[in-house]
């Protein structure tokens, strides 16, 4: 008979210890962790989305005027990267607003961006490095009346001129 009551009270505390664990409000403490949702893998339009690629190099641009609305650009421009050159050379913006460059990298394995310099050299911003064939989408932060350059830090002969007026 003690040993029959050996054994229940070893299960007694066994069922005690799981129920205790299965009761707690703690985080459980895996040895096994289950494996992470799926995430759904982003799509060509994700990778072109707007937020992409856009970094500022340094603070010398001048903020939205009042009534702008960040994120909300006054302008998109097009730039075709193919054969090591821009498909333009020149380029029109607004001032004091932000805009867009929607950059397309049609050069196969080949890494190309899009930097704006101002007319002393400074680099004002510059776009991500993009490997092709890829495009993205540019937000370039506003900018003052003025005349820069932009051109590829990759491959420094292409370039062209940023008209903002």
């Amino acid at each position: 008979m003690t040993a029959r009551r050996a054994r229940l009270g070893a299960l007694l505390s066994v069922t005690a210890i799981v129920l205790g664990a299965c009761g707690s409000s703690a985080q459980p403490n895996w040895t096994y962790a289950p494996p992470p949702s799926p995430t759904p893998a982003p799509s060509a339009a994700a990778s072109a989305s707007p937020s992409a690629g856009a970094s500022p190099a340094a603070s010398a641009a001048s903020p939205l005027p009042s009534g702008s609305v960040a994120g909300s650009p006054a302008a998109a421009l097009n730039v075709t990267a193919s054969g090591l050159k821009f498909d333009v050379d020149s380029l029109e913006a607004p001032a004091n607003k932000s805009f867009q460059i929607n950059f397309d990298n049609e050069d196969q394995s080949t890494q190309h961006n899009i930097q704006i310099a101002d007319p002393a050299g400074s680099v004002l911003w510059k776009g991500d490095i993009v490997t092709g064939v890829n495009k993205t989408t540019y937000n370039v932060t506003p900018l003052p009346a003025a005349v820069y350059s932009f051109y590829c830090v990759v491959h420094p002969d292409m370039k062209g001129t940023l008209t903002v007026k």
